[in-house]
């Protein structure tokens, strides 16, 4: 999983529910 925006779509693939935002900086 990379600390990014596509830490939701990889984790949603995964099938792993997770925040809408994990890392909030990192996305930037």
């Amino acid at each position: 999983v990379c600390l990014g925006g596509g830490v939701i779509e990889q984790t949603w693939r995964d099938g792993e529910p997770l925040p809408a935002r994990i890392n909030p900086e990192m996305e930037a």
